[in-house]
């Protein structure tokens, strides 16, 4: 799962109300109560509430014009919940309208492409796309150690993403060592009882049952 919020950035137009009009503050208020809204429903699986208010989130930034490269951020937030819910081709449709959106307005913002590139990953290996799909989550850990997050969530969701792959292809005992990696992050962040973190560990648990039959 990978999300990055808004909220340096509602933070900051809070600060300045005084410089914005009813209307503005009443859509920045709208915007932050929906980033909210959609975070708490992914962490708690709650991925069908979590779709519906990222969905609204990008329709109002982009009735207010937004900022393109926070668009760009939410249409990969939610392709990170389509991607949960099975949904890879809706996911790739998103994440392809947020590269388009960053082709004509680019960002600084390097972990913006990191979960970008890894979400797009994602969305391909669900649709069974190995080689592209491996690419992007290497481009995504590439980034990550450039800027020193080899040891976040990112990270870790990448691993599980190749991990899945070297699955796919039969190499049982490369998918367990990514896994494995991948685990003790998650732990660190969180309990086994939070969704990601459940569902990781019900993969690897199958894959330490194939490698124990073969």
């Amino acid at each position: 799962m990978r999300t990055f919020a808004l909220i340096s950035l509602f933070l900051f137009l809070a600060f300045n109300v005084h410089a914005q009009d009813d209307a503005t503050k009443s859509f920045i208020q709208v915007m932050g109560a929906l980033n909210q809204q959609a975070a708490q429903a992914q962490n708690q699986g709650d991925y069908a509430q979590a779709e519906e208010s990222r969905r609204q989130l990008v329709s109002l930034m982009e009735q207010v014009n937004f900022r393109p490269s926070e668009i760009a951020r939410q249409l990969s937030n939610l392709a990170s919940v389509l991607n949960l819910i099975n949904k890879p081709k809706d996911a790739q449709v998103e994440l392809e309208r947020a590269l388009e959106l960053l082709d004509s307005n680019p960002t600084s913002d390097r972990l913006q492409l990191a979960v970008l590139n890894g979400n797009l990953g994602e969305a391909l290996l669900k649709q069974g796309v190995y080689d592209s799909a491996r690419t992007r989550y290497e481009i995504e850990l590439d980034i990550l150690r450039d800027l020193s997050m080899e040891n976040t969530h990112f990270s870790a969701s990448a691993r599980i993403g190749i991990g899945a792959i070297e699955a796919e292809l039969g190499n049982v005992d490369e998918a367990l060592g990514h896994y494995e990696f991948a685990i003790r992050i998650f732990r660190s962040l969180s309990d086994d009882s939070h969704p990601v973190t459940s569902r990781v560990l019900g993969e690897y648990e199958e894959l330490q049952r194939k490698a124990e039959v073969r």
